[in-house]
């Protein structure tokens, strides 16, 4: 083969492999880059699948050590996401925003994982992973109307109301991850969206309704400075080891 062939034929390998005939979801780049600090993770203790999630979120060994001795037991404190710990939701959330529900849509089609999508006017981040700069952001919602008039309701699901003020825990990493698994057409979708899709972070554990300066979340109220000082501590602990903001 010619010199002037072989160098066509790096060229095209070189542009087919950095993506430029298709741009890739943010989320799914990121995916692919942190997989390889799952063994760290395993060495470190943590449990395989759950390694592999932390993995996606960017997580090392050493971020696990520094939240341990800030007295965040993360491999022990799992079913706080579900909860009512905000230092464990930070943790485990790749967004967190505060802003107001401007509008909701249902999509009922057969095909559709999720059948209820949120449209939230971001006021503010308090995590940010992927760097947006969205004034609006989608909340993809299982439950929700179906063909035929079924109205599929799923336990602990996020219910919304348009013009309610909401602190949101959101994550599309683990979104990402088990649909890899579970929904391998869904997971397609994902790869190749320009947008990234969130889903509320412990389901209604994730949700907060805002109102005169306090936060109210299954059932229990507190003070949005609280929760925000909460936030902020963690956030600073992983930036040590993580690159976000």
């Amino acid at each position: 083969m010619s010199s002037k062939k072989m160098w066509l034929l790096t060229a095209v390998i070189f542009v087919a492999s950095s993506g430029c005939f298709g741009q890739r979801n943010a989320v799914y780049d990121a995916f692919l880059q942190r997989t390889a600090r799952q063994e760290s993770l395993e060495k470190a203790g943590i449990a395989r699948d759950i390694a592999e999630w932390f993995a996606t979120l960017g997580y090392t060994d050493k971020t696990i050590r520094d939240l341990l001795s800030s007295g965040i037991d993360i491999k022990k404190s799992m079913g706080d996401f579900y909860g009512r710990d905000e230092k464990i939701k930070t943790v485990l959330s790749d967004c967190i925003i505060i802003g107001t529900v401007s509008s909701i849509e249902h999509d009922s089609s057969e095909a559709s994982r999720y059948h209820t999508i949120v449209h939230v006017a971001v006021k503010e981040y308090l995590r940010n992973d992927y760097r947006l700069k969205n004034k609006d952001l989608s909340i993809f919602v299982e439950s929700g109307p179906m063909v035929g008039g079924i109205v599929e309701i799923y336990s602990h699901d996020v219910a919304f109301s348009i013009g309610e003020r909401v602190l949101l825990f959101l994550d599309a990493t683990s979104l990402m991850l088990s649909s890899r698994y579970n929904s391998p057409d869904y997971f397609q979708s994902l790869i190749s969206s320009k947008s990234i899709q969130f889903r509320v972070a412990g389901l209604e554990g994730g949700k907060y309704l805002l109102s005169n300066g306090n936060a109210v979340c299954l059932g229990e109220s507190k003070s949005l400075a609280e929760i925000r000082q909460s936030i902020e501590s963690t956030m600073r602990i992983l930036q040590k080891t993580k690159n976000i903001k």
